[in-house]
């Protein structure tokens, strides 16, 4: 093994042990780290967006997302977590695209047909109570 595929590997496998510990912000580090070092990394950059989210890094998951659906387009998952990420920062048509993405790719990916439906639904405007 290459040096530099051996930071890669530790900084990949170090951010997943982050990740799974909740220490969220170095695992953020660490996978940050493993993409910088191989970009064509999915398993790195997913997680690295699964560590954004957990942190609520919302627009950086939505700028990740866009990268790493370059590389894999036909991804459920990646649509789904662009998905989540516009709805938490208020764009519910691009939330609405990507999670429509996400089921077309696989229906039965039940997370995105769940939050699909959740952001499909009427729901009305609350009334004011009249004096």
């Amino acid at each position: 093994m290459t040096p530099i595929r051996a930071l890669l590997s530790t900084a990949y496998t170090t951010g997943l042990a982050q990740l799974r510990a909740g220490q969220v912000v170095e695992a953020v580090a660490s996978l940050r780290d493993a993409v910088t070092r191989d970009p064509s990394h999915a398993g790195a950059r997913r997680n690295l967006i699964r560590a954004l989210q957990a942190a609520g890094e919302h627009e950086l998951v939505i700028i990740e997302t866009t990268e790493a659906l370059r590389q894999t387009p036909d991804s459920a998952e990646l649509q789904f977590l662009r998905g989540t990420a516009f709805n938490a920062v208020s764009r519910p048509r691009e939330a609405c695209e990507a999670l429509t993405a996400s089921v077309t790719l696989n229906p039965r990916f039940a997370p995105a047909c769940l939050n699909l439906g959740v952001k499909s639904l009427p729901i009305p405007t609350p009334f004011r109570v009249q004096s």
